[in-house]
């Protein structure tokens, strides 16, 4: 039993000396296995089988020091925020120079590179190259595409709409914003999903308070877009950000007010509306990627990374406010 203290000891403190936990850090710790009425451990260590109190005791300190864990999962100090803030400033720097380049004829090739060159002088890299095997800096959504379109040379022309979304990493810490650009003249249907789209975003962010719960902000992006004749997209959500690329808690765009995770300070969240013209589902390419409605209609995404304070919800990201429209 000692050795096994031990060995729970060692990872608990090396997880503890990060600051920082995720659902990885959790699985580090211990597997549980039941059989024939003994608790078996395995720990990096040889599995062994204990005597059934001890392995009950045991089992209640794990499972109180897990919840407390899971409970600090999502809370980051002033320290941390003020340096996720400032990859969110390189973010919204980098997405003002992008804005100025959309236009017909450039290529999301061009954007992709551009990005590249442009976190590589400020000391930053994209975080989502090479996540789980995704090749680019950049993901480039055009028209019916919802999220994670690969860039490609293919001209963009008056008309299309593009969701540019990246995730730049500044010195080990993250921020995450996409931002849907209009390409020319666009139909006035598209103008009307841009601006829905972006203040669905706002209202939600303005949810994110201290003793709401995740559903609040999902119910005020849900009814907002639905009332606009737009339905939220189901397969892809917001989510936890820190050091890591995806934390917990995942934070859907639909919901019920007043369910789900209480919100606390230190809380740091992306919140990124999917809406589309038709129907809310959608198809996944052959890439193994690229989502995109299953009606073919037209898609928009804005997102922020957003940190729960005190006061109101500070915006990481922050850009100004326009509408595409």
């Amino acid at each position: 039993m000692i050795p096994l203290v031990f060995v729970f000891l060692y990872e608990l403190s090396f997880i503890i000396s990060r600051r920082t936990y995720n659902a990885e850090d959790v699985k580090r710790l211990a597997v549980f296995s039941s059989r024939k009425g003994r608790l078996r451990i395995s720990m990096k260590a040889k599995n062994r089988a204990c005597h059934r109190g001890y392995v009950a005791c045991f089992f209640r300190l794990f499972k109180i020091t897990m919840l407390r864990m899971m409970s600090l999962l999502q809370l980051k100090s002033k320290n941390e925020i003020q340096r996720m803030q400032e990859a969110g400033e390189l973010l919204a720097h980098c997405h003002s120079e992008i804005k100025k380049k959309i236009k017909p004829g450039v290529t999301t090739d061009e954007i992709e590179a551009f990005v590249e060159s442009f976190l590589a002088e400020h000391g930053a890299t994209a975080e989502q190259k090479g996540y789980q095997g995704y090749k680019y800096a950049t993901c480039a959504s055009v028209n019916d595409e919802i999220c994670h379109g690969f860039p490609r040379s293919t001209p963009l022309k008056s008309g299309d709409i593009v969701t540019i979304d990246m995730v730049v990493n500044l010195n080990g810490w993250l921020a995450d914003s996409a931002w849907s650009y209009a390409v020319g003249e666009i139909s006035a249907e598209a103008q009307h999903l841009l601006r829905v789209t972006e203040e669905a975003l706002y209202r939600g962010i303005k949810e994110a308070r201290i003793g709401n719960r995740i559903g609040d902000i999902g119910y005020a992006i849900q009814t907002y877009a639905e009332s606009e004749d737009l339905s939220v997209v189901r397969d892809f959500v917001g989510h936890g950000i820190g050091p890591t690329i995806h934390e917990e808690p995942q934070v859907p765009h639909y919901g019920i007010s007043g369910k789900g995770l209480r919100l606390k300070e230190g809380m740091v969240l992306t919140i990124e509306p999917m809406l589309n013209i038709g129907d809310w589902r959608s198809k996944l390419d052959d890439n193994g990627w690229t989502a995109r409605t299953e009606d073919g209609s037209l898609s928009a995404q804005y997102e922020h990374t957003i940190a729960i304070t005190k006061g109101e919800p500070v915006i990481l990201t922050a850009m100004e406010k326009s509408s595409q429209a």
